[in-house]
């Protein structure tokens, strides 16, 4: 505590209210290594733009700043470890740690270093701090929580207003395309009306009066001119009026439910199964949504195929097994095949994901992971990423996400594990789905025994009711599963 006293005071010295982010770091940094006694610390910050650590203020040599900074160096890749983990590593000469040894070499007094991670709405960055073994005990690094709390709100870039800057200005770009996409539109309707409106006056020049009938005699001719007429005016009055005239339809993929002997009011259901002539049959369907069994076989790559033919209609994810009326229901879901690459991942986020989401991924394909995450971070999204059982449950219980990416073949079945858990949550995240090699439906069917078996799930009947009278998510509305539609 007496560190975070410190810390409070410096924070309101005049000299530091003055100075800029650098400034201030340098001082924060100041306080931190003369109150535990350091040889020498650095506080690097992530940056915004490209995901990477910059040095904000170090006492260290610049050889030792730039392997700390450097995307390739071993400090680089701790302290990175240390961000995504979220959780202080030490490092120690006495285990022969290459970067301590280089730092033991620039100062014979380093013995030790350690790297703590700062996390304010978002991570911002860690500390590295360098001494002997005896200032950075373990029993002394534990006690610096209060302290690093504190100093990731004093360096977050939230304080300066520039997080906040670059939201405002992400919201007016999307007000300004919404006020360019309505211009659009209502232009399309005034164009659409002066036709009709021609039509009309043309119909109506050329309706038989009660005083023409005595000069012209009807014949079957001008009555085949004047319903030949009466239909092409329906047709464009409808095409005025409801432009969208499947907005009604719900495409269901699914081989394991006759999904079609539910009535759906005012919906047409209209079921296919994964195959190439079911990707034909939903592009003719034109849906306004798309239920996907993600236990059926075959599913997941036939979403991916759907996507590649340009259908853009939301995926809502059920997991189902013939035989039984009960399902386990789950929000927008997007799937992603193998080879694995960070441009398919960005994309299904994206399709997934209200704008500023707070997104998680669990994964093996750390590579793709970690491109990802910086393109994403350039969009304004917080994406924190998780390899093993314990990363899950940590950053899950601190990000609450809204969109989790799933890898289906992590270890031990926990992608499928990972999958049911989310559908019990409220409200239940959208899911992006890496793909296995193999089929995953044996596995989810699994899963989907158990949970039905300890009570759970919901009639599918039900659920597809409830669904159908949703509103259809938006980019702008974190896609949370339908109010109603539970998983339990």
């Amino acid at each position: 505590m007496r560190l975070v006293r410190e810390l409070l005071a410096a924070d309101v010295e005049p000299a530091v209210a003055q100075a800029d982010g650098s400034g201030r770091a340098a001082r924060y940094l100041e306080v931190v290594s003369s109150g535990l006694g350091l040889r020498a610390a650095a506080l690097l910050v992530c940056d915004p733009e490209t995901g990477g650590l910059e040095a904000a203020a170090s006492t260290l040599s610049p050889g030792a700043t730039a392997a700390l900074t450097e995307a390739a160096g071993r400090g680089a890749a701790l302290a990175r470890r240390a961000i995504d983990e979220r959780r202080a590593l030490v490092a120690r000469r006495s285990a022969d740690d290459p970067l301590v040894r280089a730092l033991h070499e620039a100062d014979p007094a380093i013995e030790t270093i350690a790297i703590l991670p700062l996390v304010d709405r978002a991570p911002v960055g860690v500390i590295v701090l360098a001494g002997d073994e005896t200032t950075l005990a373990t029993e002394v690094v534990r006690t610096l929580n209060p302290a690093l709390r504190l100093l990731s709100l004093l360096v977050s870039p939230h304080r300066d207003g520039a997080a906040r800057e670059r939201e405002a200005e992400g919201r007016s770009e999307a007000l300004r395309a919404e006020r360019d996409a309505g211009t659009l539109a209502i232009r399309a309707l005034e164009a659409q009306v002066a036709e009709l409106e021609a039509a009309f006056t043309k119909a109506r020049s050329q309706t038989v009066s009660p005083a023409a009938d005595e000069r012209t005699p009807l014949t079957p001719e001008r009555v085949e001119e004047a319903a030949a007429e009466n239909v092409r005016m329906t047709a464009a009055l409808g095409a005025a009026v409801a432009p969208d005239a499947v907005a009604a339809t719900i495409v269901v993929v699914d081989t394991a439910l006759d999904w079609a002997r539910y009535p759906v009011r005012d919906h047409d259901v209209v079921v296919t199964e994964p195959s190439p002539e079911g990707v034909e049959q939903v592009r003719a369907a034109r849906p306004a949504r798309i239920v996907l069994n993600i236990a059926a076989p075959g599913s997941l790559a036939h979403a991916v195929a759907l996507r590649a033919h340009g259908v853009t209609a939301p995926f809502v994810g059920v997991v189902a097994q013939a035989g039984n009326e009960r399902v386990i229901g789950l929000g927008i879901v997007e799937a992603v095949a193998h080879p694995l690459t960070a441009e398919g991942l960005v994309a299904a986020v994206e399709r997934a994901a209200p704008r500023g989401a707070r997104v998680f991924a669990a994964g093996r394909d750390a590579e793709a992971l970690m491109k990802m995450r910086q393109t994403l971070a350039k969009q304004g999204l917080s994406v924190s990423l998780a390899r093993d059982t314990k990363q899950i449950d940590e950053l899950l219980a601190m990000v609450r996400p809204q969109v989790v990416v799933i890898d289906l073949a992590l270890p031990m079945r926990q992608g499928y594990e990972l999958v049911m858990r989310m559908a019990a949550t409220n409200p239940v995240p959208a899911l992006v789905l890496i793909a296995p090699d193999g089929d995953p439906g044996p596995m989810l069917v699994d899963k989907l025994r158990d949970r039905l078996a300890a009570g759970m799930g919901v009639g599918a009947k039900q659920w597809i009711v409830d669904l159908s009278q949703q509103k259809l998510p938006s980019k702008t509305v974190a896609r949370g599963k339908p109010s109603g539609i539970a998983a339990h």
